[in-house]
């Protein structure tokens, strides 16, 4: 597993007058609609490098171990791509290899193997956040929502 030393972290609202001091803890995003499907979905977050994808699902099987949860990284190079390709603007095969299956679930590969798997749910709530432009910002543009997020 890669280790990711810089992540986009978010801090209390409350923390602004303590003179930078607070606890900060690194935050995955999720489409806004996926709110109601009981937590599991797509979560992506941006490093300085590259944006992290994961499966929110592996963490609730508690058989599960933390540290070998798959994710898979894309250079921020390839993240616009990848999402022409979520949103079907673009049929270029993109890195990590999305296969949408009849069902509507759909398989991300990453060229290492990895895999993430999500239903026709979880799916569709990200493929519609992202045709409504929800991930553009983690491309190297990333803004603060509501001054809450900082880059370290």
């Amino acid at each position: 597993m890669t280790s990711y030393n810089t992540v986009t972290w978010r801090k209390a609202r409350r923390s602004g007058g303590n003179g930078g001091n607070c606890v900060e803890v690194g935050v995955w995003r999720k489409a806004r609609r996926s709110g109601g499907n009981g937590g599991a979905c797509v979560e992506v977050r941006a490093t300085d490098a590259a944006v992290l994808i994961r499966d929110s699902k592996y963490l609730r099987d508690p058989g599960n171990d933390p540290a070998a949860q798959p994710i898979i990284a894309i250079t921020i190079a390839q993240w616009h791509r990848f999402l022409d390709a979520v949103t079907g603007r673009s049929a270029a095969r993109t890195e990590p290899a999305i296969t949408v299956h009849g069902d509507g679930s759909a398989t991300l590969e990453s060229a290492d193997g990895r895999t993430l798997d999500y239903t026709p749910t979880e799916w569709r709530y990200f493929a519609d956040a992202v045709a409504e432009g929800e991930f553009d910002d983690l491309a190297g543009r990333w803004t603060a929502a509501e001054g809450l997020l900082t880059e370290v």
